[in-house]
This record gives structure tokens, C-alpha cells and sequence, in this order.
């Protein structure tokens, strides 16, 4: 029998947004095929915890399982312009916001065909998805197998941007179930051309003009390599009644959310001024960032896409100026983000009074008219 390559045809993921947690939304020739470097989504089978019996044979009389469900991660390239990308990320959030015609710096200025969308993580856990996960060789699609994964949930979300590169984003979840299922004789839809999410949207040369991270309890730019910013929705499944230990029930927030920011930078000769992170570190003063990326005009996204995040109100936790290698000393910060008032981000990094309630983080992208038709990329509710 020959072996699943990563190159097959039918080996994949593909993507649709549940309307009801765990059950297949159907339709699949409408879903969404996401490219990805890793993923790891696996069912799990509860095993119960086996007491010490003295005197007894030495082995496991027997081995008593529980219920199963999925968990795993997916690790992405984010993209600026691809719905599968849209839907993906939103699974992460609470709430999403559209406001058209207005870019993420201006809430004011009338631009047509380009709107701003905001994510905040809300109270409520995020919408759940389906995958098909096909592991299915050449095909043809019939004669091919695939998993398909069902009630997903955002447990984790891991934005990484390394030095010099691409960024990429880990996504945990955790789900109900997933059945081994033969091919059905669809395709595979195919991938479309996507404006990827890049170190160099941190520049402000030519027509990049709105890349930045700022810090500061007042913003200043702040020179950094790279940064990976974990947002933990504490999402798990609750322990069930003796009468349903075979039965996976929704997962649920069992615990608060924490949001940490990790900066990776070098020691500058005047890390101790005031103003700076170490002064706030050392005086208990409570920052704010705000990261900011910018496609500029490629030849994929003949306009510009923005993206950023949101930090009103950031702890830090740990600054360590290092002398510990030849070259350009490290200095990586970690902080850790509380509900804050907007305001604290300064003009224009305020704009948009969504939520109007404080929050921790929250997320913004301006997206043009060809890719963005007017509406929300989901059916989460909206911020007040």
C-alpha cells in the first residue's frame, strides 16, 4: 500500500465555521482549504486513574476509559487577505466588530471599500469549527480517507514573530470527536493567492507608512526583533456526572484569561532612562503597546492591508539586561496584560470605541473592498 506524502493531492485541511457545536455543517464544497507548516489534532481517550493494590498480581487487571474528545494545535502562516484566515483567527475572540469604510488609525475619514474589524475576547468562549483533515494520498477523493474533526474550540492562540521572517501562529484547540471517514468524491478546494503577514510590515519606507510597536505608559517606538504574544482563553471541558463519564458536553472558560507579551530586543546604552521599560519595570508603572503591521502595495494587494494589536494596559514581569554572549547583549522583556482603559494608547492608536468598556487586548484589521464585502467575516456578536 503506498504511503501519505505531504504533497498528495488529497492531503490537507479544510475549514467551515459550525452553526451548532459538534455537529457537521455539511456543504463542504464551500469550506475553506487552510495551508499550514504543523498540526497535531488527535482524539484523546479519558483513562482513569488505577489504585495500588497490595498483594495483587502486579499488572493492570484492567484499564477503565472514559470519554474521548480532540485536542491538538494547527500552526499557520497568517495572511492579510484570505478568508480561510479571517475565520480562523476570529475562533480565537469573543466578539468582532465591523465598521466600514474607515481604516484602523482614523474612525473618523471616510475611505470607501476599505473597512476595519475588531476582535475583543469578550466573557462568552469563541465560535467552534469543523475540519477535514484529509490524509488521503493521490486520490481520486473517493477511494480517500479523511478525519473529520468536529467542535473545535480555541483554547490557546500563540502569535510568533521571529526575527527576520514570517509570522506564524499556533492555534490550540480542543473538540468533540473525530471519525475516520472515506472520501465523498469532492475536491479539495484549491488555495488562493495570499499577502503574508512579514517582518518587513514593521518598515516605513516606501509605501509601508502605518508599521510600528510602540510601548510605553506614554507610546514611544521601541526597537525590537520580534515578539510572541500568547492570549490563553482557559477553555477545557468540565468534569462530567458519574451517570455521562462516556459523554463529551461543550467545552467552556473554566479560569481567567491571561495574555503575555514576550519582546525579543538587544541592549541599547540607554535601557535605564526614564521613559523606557526597565524604569516602568522598576517602578511598578503601568505600560501599554500597541504592534502595527503594514502590507504596503504588492503585486497580490494592490492596496494596503493593516493589522494590530492592542495592549491598553501591560505589567512587566521580567527584564533582564544580559552579558551572556560575544556581540550585541540581550535584553528580552515579558509583561503581562489587565483590563485598562482605551485611552491609554494616545491618538491615533485610540481610534474606534470598540469595546467601550476597558479590556486587556483586542485586535484591529482594515481590509479593502474586493476582500471584504460589507460584512463580518463570522457571526460573532458584536463588542458594546
Amino acid at each position: 500500500m503506498a504511503k501519505v506524502h505531504s504533497h498528495d493531492a488529497f492531503t490537507g485541511l479544510v475549514m467551515k465555521a459550525e452553526s451548532t457545536w459538534g455537529t457537521d455543517p455539511g456543504t463542504w464544497g464551500t469550506g475553506m482549504k487552510v495551508p499550514f507548516t504543523t498540526e497535531d489534532l488527535h482524539y484523546d481517550v479519558e483513562v482513569f486513574p488505577v489504585s495500588e493494590e497490595f498483594g495483587s498480581l502486579g499488572g493492570l487487571q484492567s484499564v477503565d476509559t472514559g470519554r474521548q474528545s480532540i485536542t491538538g494545535s494547527i500552526t499557520v502562516e497568517p495572511t492579510y487577505n484570505t478568508p480561510w484566515w479571517w475565520v480562523l483567527f476570529s475562533a480565537a475572540w469573543g466578539t468582532e466588530n465591523l465598521v466600514s469604510d474607515r481604516g484602523i488609525l482614523d474612525a473618523t475619514t471616510v475611505v470607501t471599500n476599505l473597512n476595519t474589524h475588531i476582535w475583543t475576547p469578550g466573557t462568552s468562549a469563541p465560535l467552534s469549527l469543523a475540519i477535514r483533515k484529509w490524509l488521503g494520498g493521490v486520490g481520486p477523493a473517493a477511494s480517500a480517507y479523511f478525519q473529520l474533526l468536529l467542535g473545535l474550540k480555541v483554547t490557546r492562540m500563540v502569535w510568533n514573530q521571529p526575527r527576520n521572517g514570517r509570522a506564524n501562529v499556533t492555534f490550540d484547540f480542543i473538540g468533540k470527536s473525530g471519525e475516520a471517514v472515506l472520501g465523498t468524491g469532492e475536491s479539495i478546494p484549491a488555495l488562493a493567492l495570499a499577502t503574508k503577514v512579514k517582518a518587513i510590515d514593521f518598515t516605513t519606507t516606501g509605501s509601508r507608512t502605518h508599521g510600528y510597536i510602540k510601548v510605553g505608559s506614554t507610546l514611544a517606538d521601541f526597537n525590537t526583533m520580534g515578539f510572541t504574544l500568547t492570549m490563553d482563553r482557559k477553555i477545557e471541558l468540565d468534569d462530567n456526572y458519574l451517570q455521562t463519564l462516556t459523554q463529551t458536553t461543550e467545552p467552556g472558560i473554566v479560569g481567567t484569561r491571561e495574555v503575555t507579551l514576550e519582546l525579543d530586543t538587544d541592549l541599547e546604552q540607554d535601557w535605564g532612562a526614564a521613559g523606557k521599560p526597565w524604569a516602568e519595570f522598576r517602578a511598578g508603572t503601568v505600560s501599554s503597546c500597541t504592534i502595527g503591521y503594514d502590507s504596503g502595495v504588492t503585486a497580490i494587494s494592490p492596496e494596503e492591508y493593516n493589522f494590530k494589536f492592542d495592549l491598553p494596559a501591560l505589567v512587566w514581569t521580567d527584564i533582564r539586561p544580559q552579558a551572556t554572549q560575544a556581540g550585541a547583549f540581550p535584553m528580552p522583556l515579558t509583561g503581562v496584560a489587565q483590563i485598562g482603559p482605551r485611552s491609554n494608547l494616545d491618538t491615533p492608536y485610540d481610534a474606534h470605541a470598540f469595546p467601550t468598556t476597558n479590556f486587556d487586548i483586542r485586535a484591529l484589521a482594515h481590509v479593502v473592498g474586493t476582500d471584504d464585502l460589507d460584512v463580518k467575516f463570522t457571526t460573532l456578536p458584536n463588542a458594546t
